[in-house]
């Protein structure tokens, strides 16, 4: 006999034979006494709804876990760093040797290399660990003396990874070099062959001669020396309000830029104050040390190569040995390119110096000494010419306004514009606003 589910139902009991009153009509017999109980499987319907006993309660086993014994080298600190690097970057040494020997940073990129080569053993780690071996083979060695064992027997680990990561920062090194001497040459260019830039020399020519002499027939100068043009801010008008530099660029728009003041089809004439900035703190002799130090770099890993190339064997020298070659051809090009184009930005410096007759009193003229004379004019000339362009785009919309305006007004003459009422609701607000005060 199995335990059941309760079934929460009210029980009906009445008396076998119910009394009855002598005279009065039969009752009517309830429907339990025409249904019976019907018959079912038994079986089937103590397994759907038996009630379940409760299982046993028992303690799972306990299971101790073994610790395995390893061999420490290292002393606590630089173990603890080098095994959070390699869980954290989730290191495997396949990958690892997949990008020294093959030159693939498809898996691992290049700061990562670059964690690894600071991480690797030095060469008295090295020894410890493989002492710590030979004593005693069977015990195995913690993770991060065994990822610098596997590290040191790479072939030629060190010198490999070296070269790689020069490669890959050789680029950066030389574009930066590269964009600084275009830059400079570009500057220079644009003083030499602007016309705006002449245009504006030449109302600074005119207005100073006038000033000097009075008018246009005495004080006549054929030039002027560039130490003026961070000056002209300072010449104050009669009413101090104005500055001759002020007076410049308004009348340089009023007279080159017409209509188009105002638009985006004008350009600043003069050259942008951030690269006269920019470039009055280039040197050549750092420009020179940077070519001279890219090239002692570029030396040093072509010997490196070599070295590995000679120690390697036939099955670890490629591809390492081809790509390596091709890199050093092409950065060797490069850099003589770059050799020429310091030599023509220096060029055109003496250039540039002797085409504005700038001299600064008997000694050898640098571009701070030059172009630290244009950086203010430039970013004074550049505020006061934007701020212009604005008013005349101001002053432009506001006329269109006007004239739309009346273009309206004369279209529908029917619409007239009354006066406030003195009875309206504004002018009662206005009266009782005025009283107030």
């Amino acid at each position: 006999f199995c335990t059941m589910k309760r079934c929460t139902v009210s029980y009906i009991l009445y008396p076998t034979h119910p009394p009855h009153c002598t005279g009065s009509p039969p009752p009517v017999p309830p429907v339990w006494d025409v249904i019976k109980e019907e018959e079912f499987d038994e079986g089937e319907f103590v397994e759907l709804f038996a009630r379940t006993a409760p299982a046993p309660h028992t303690k799972p086993p306990t299971t101790r876990t073994v610790k395995i014994k390893v061999a420490k080298v290292l002393d606590s600190k630089r173990s603890q760093n080098v095994g959070i690097f390699i869980t954290s970057q989730h290191l495997d040494i396949v990958d690892v040797e997949n990008a020294v020997y093959n030159l693939d940073t498809t898996l691992l990129d290049l700061e990562v290399l670059q964690q690894i080569y600071e991480v690797r053993g030095t060469p008295e780690e090295i020894l410890l660990i493989r002492a710590q071996v030979e004593a005693d083979p069977d015990l195995p060695l913690d993770k991060p003396e065994q990822f610098l064992l596997e590290l040191s027997r790479m072939n030629e680990f060190s010198e490999r990874l070296s070269c790689i990561l020069f490669r890959a920062s050789f680029g950066d090194l030389l574009q930066q070099l590269r964009a600084k001497l275009q830059l400079l040459l570009s500057t220079m260019q644009h003083l030499m062959t602007s016309q705006p830039l002449k245009r504006v020399f030449g109302l600074i020519l005119a207005l100073g001669n006038y000033m000097n002499g009075g008018n246009r027939q005495r004080g006549q100068a054929d030039g002027f020396g560039l130490e003026i043009l961070p000056k002209l801010k300072d010449v104050k008008s009669s009413q101090n309000s104005f500055t001759l530099l002020h007076f410049i660029v308004i009348k340089y728009i009023q007279k080159y830029e017409g209509e188009d003041a105002g638009t985006d089809k004008v350009e600043l004439p003069t050259p942008d104050p951030y690269v006269a900035e920019k470039v009055a703190n280039f040197k050549f002799e750092d420009l020179q040390a940077e070519l001279k130090s890219l090239a002692a770099n570029l030396k040093d890993c072509e010997v490196r190569v070599g070295r590995v190339v000679e120690r390697s064997d036939e099955a670890h020298r490629e591809p390492f040995q081809g790509k390596m070659n091709e890199f050093l051809a092409s950065a060797t090009t490069d850099l003589q390119q770059e050799g020429e184009a310091l030599r023509r930005c220096q060029k055109k410096f003496d250039q540039v110096v002797k085409y504005f007759q700038f001299s600064n009193r008997g000694k050898e003229v640098t571009p701070y000494d030059f172009f630290s004379v244009w950086s203010p004019f430039c970013r004074d000339f550049a505020t006061i010419w934007t701020l212009e362009q604005r008013r005349v785009a101001k002053e432009r919309m506001k006329a269109a306004m006007g004239n739309a305006k009346r273009l309206k007004t004369a279209t529908n003459p029917d619409i007239v514009t009354k006066p406030p009422q003195a009875t309206g609701l504004k002018s009662k607000f206005r009266r009782r606003k005025e009283g107030n005060e």
